[in-house]
């Protein structure tokens, strides 16, 4: 028994009768293209598009890092050994305060003075710095900014708590004493 083929199938059927003839040199040329690719997509060339949010995204992505690494460079603390005289060292402390007006060294080696051993600023923007010479042995120290805010050095090796509540940052100058 025969049956009427779908009228779907006889649509088909038929565009693909009056379809154009495929070029004989289509699969030659194809070939071609598919041997001379590069065999690795890592070295397949590539179109790379970016809207001008991408663009803002990477430029603040650099900024960061070489804010970062500029305050790396920066880093508060003591320990920039400098050339010694005889039996005392000096040593070069930091302290990254932008928005102090005066910072000074206090310590067992100035009695404590606010007045004795203040910082300058350095070439950086914020960063403040002094060269202290040093007998060896253990410094206890701290920073006062602007007069009556003590803080401890957040880059010392260690820190102890002083006999009036508080903390103070140390380190050991020279050799064993």
């Amino acid at each position: 028994m025969a049956t009427d083929p779908d009228p779907m199938i006889r649509r088909v059927v038929g565009t693909l009768r009056d379809a154009p003839e495929v070029d004989p040199d289509l699969t030659g040329r194809v070939m071609t293209q598919i041997r001379t690719a590069p065999r690795s997509w890592w070295l397949a060339p590539r179109t790379l598009w970016l809207t001008p949010l991408h663009l803002l995204g990477v430029a603040v992505g650099v900024a960061v890092l070489v804010t970062a690494a500029w305050f790396a460079g920066a880093r508060t603390g003591a320990g920039t050994d400098l050339p010694s005289d005889g039996a005392r060292q000096v040593v070069q402390f930091h302290l990254v305060a932008p928005d102090a007006n005066s910072v000074v060294l206090v310590g067992d080696f100035n009695d404590w003075e606010l007045g004795a051993t203040p910082l300058r600023r350095s070439g950086r923007p914020g960063v403040w710095t002094v060269d202290v010479s040093l007998a060896p042995g253990l410094v206890k120290y701290a920073f006062v900014i602007d007069g009556n805010r003590w803080v401890t050095d957040p880059y010392a090796a260690a820190t102890i708590s002083d006999e009036f509540g508080g903390s103070a940052s140390y380190l050991r100058v020279g050799g064993p004493s």
